[in-house]
């Protein structure tokens, strides 16, 4: 579970990360969804 999973905004997180630029914290978060997507459909039967 991420930050932003917990409610937290990408505002907030940015900032505790200390990234002077919110798109890098957007970076982290799209690639963190790709890795999301790609183990679910790894774990999905074949047919």
């Amino acid at each position: 579970m991420t930050l932003i999973d917990s409610g937290l905004s990408l505002d907030i997180v940015s900032k505790l990360l200390g990234h002077e630029n919110i798109s890098t914290t957007d970076t982290y978060l799209q690639r963190g969804e790709e890795r999301i997507l790609k183990e679910a459909v790894e774990k999905l039967p074949d047919f």
